[in-house]
């Protein structure tokens, strides 16, 4: 397969990451046109746009059928791209003695909606509501958790949600964090406040992690045998300027 010079440098670093011991020629050279897609300026999601901006030479369904049906698993992938992620956040951390930052939040992957005579539906589709558009939307919606320290910030772990199932957005963070190996580094989770509950503080404990997040003003707290709501401790905080 003939490379521009940058797809080559793409497939130097996937074989320093020694993919090809876990994927055959054929996925690795998908693999290198994907990648240089979606970084190509004008992608917005479409599998026609990463054929396109890759230049690939072989014909677009190739790259349909090897997301669909391909023999090829993920797992290492995943597995490998965490594990990096991990280690260039940690020693950019030390390098600028800041702390690390475990931030989650979910997104919306909006799509049209099919007409009822489709044969072929987007797979996993659901209605998710949409607080940018104040109603519910059709599309995909993902669970993500981001590693940031100073001025470095990438992604590090994501899953699809999808409501049918038991497992719910709260529980999805709680499985990253688990999975999350801490270092001597000081780390804190970063959320807003529908990630902000006890589960996910309890979970970052565990882990020697605090949990930095937004408060609803509805949400039960209970202090000295006392059930209260977090809006009553709103008139105790003051806010004055930070000195900078």
């Amino acid at each position: 397969m003939t490379r521009l010079s940058h797809q080559e440098k793409i497939h130097n670093i996937l074989e320093e990451w020694r993919l090809p011991l876990y994927f055959s020629k054929p996925s690795m050279n998908h693999l290198v046109s994907m990648i240089d897609g979606m970084l190509s300026f004008g992608f917005t999601g479409k599998i026609s746009q990463i054929h396109a901006l890759s230049f690939c030479k072989k014909h677009r369904t190739t790259l349909s059928y090897f997301l669909n049906k391909g023999a090829w698993d993920e797992t290492y992938l995943n597995q490998i791209t965490k594990q990096k992620t991990a280690q260039t956040i940690h020693k950019n951390a030390r390098k600028q003695k800041e702390p690390v930052f475990l931030l989650f939040d979910d997104t919306i992957g909006q799509k049209t909606k099919p007409s009822s005579q489709a044969q072929s539906p987007i797979e996993s589709c659901q209605y998710h509501f949409c607080h940018k558009e104040g109603k519910p939307v059709y599309g995909h919606q993902v669970v993500g958790m981001m590693m940031q320290s100073g001025d470095l910030a990438y992604p590090y772990d994501f899953a699809l949600y999808n409501q049918s199932k038991e497992k719910s957005k709260i529980q999805m963070a709680v499985d990253m964090i688990d999975s999350y190996v801490k270092r001597t580094v000081s780390t804190y989770i970063l959320c807003d406040s529908w990630y902000t509950s006890k589960r996910i503080i309890e979970a970052g404990l565990g882990k020697g992690i605090h949990t930095i997040g937004a408060l609803r003003s509805n949400r039960i707290f209970f202090q000295k045998a006392s059930e209260n709501k977090s809006n009553s401790l709103f008139p105790i905080f003051q806010w004055k300027k930070p000195t900078l």
